[in-house]
């Protein structure tokens, strides 16, 4: 089997102890490879760089949604719902 051309990459948090160059060149890496990746990363810088389909974990009715609009699209809108939560807190902490 270890002869055998690869895929699919499962990938947990690849980015973990590399340094910046190191994980630049995981991005090149991946980019080149022609079969399917599966990553979970909290790593931004490596998320954003793959340019790939982003599935949120724990949303949804189904606990898995996909986000077609990419991770800064992603990232806004959850800074967004952060600070609209923040603020109805803060709202019912003055009542």
């Amino acid at each position: 089997l270890a002869l055998r051309p690869l895929h699919v990459l499962l990938l947990d948090e690849p980015t973990n102890h590399l340094d910046v160059e190191s994980a630049e060149a995981l991005v090149d890496g991946l980019k080149a490879f022609p079969g399917g990746i599966l990553a979970i990363s909290h790593d931004a810088r490596l998320i954003s760089a793959l340019e790939c389909d982003l599935w949120v974990c724990g949303e949804g009715h189904t606990g898995v949604r996909v986000e077609r609009r990419g991770f800064t699209a992603y990232r806004q809108a959850a800074l967004r719902a952060v600070a609209e939560r923040a603020a109805q807190a803060a709202a019912a902490a003055e009542r």
